[in-house]
């Protein structure tokens, strides 16, 4: 997921990579410490929560299944990116959770 829009990036700017990475830590710090912030994904009647998250400085979003003490990033998506293309992901969860 990151390495390749970090490579992506960097062919396009150098230091991009970095500063991508970086906005993406930060994002996902901001996560742990505020589980309950971002905007929720509507799943039906999934056992679990994702919500998104976007980035500050690139046209990214991280998809997290965030819970009490676990936080999976699903996906980490291009603003341009088909919508959903990630919801197979989520299959393996379901299973865990039933």
């Amino acid at each position: 997921m990151l390495g390749h829009a970090a490579a992506t990036l960097e062919s396009d700017r150098e230091g991009a990579a970095r500063d991508f990475l970086d906005d993406c830590w930060k994002t996902l710090q901001l996560v742990r410490a505020t589980p309950g912030f971002g905007t929720k994904v509507d799943l039906g009647d999934a056992p679990f929560v994702v919500r998104w998250y976007l980035l500050d400085t690139f046209s990214y979003r991280i998809f997290a299944l965030v819970e009490e003490d676990e936080l999976v990033v699903v996906a980490v998506a291009h603003h341009g990116q088909e919508e959903g293309y990630w919801l197979e992901r989520l299959e393996r969860f379901k299973d865990e959770e039933e």
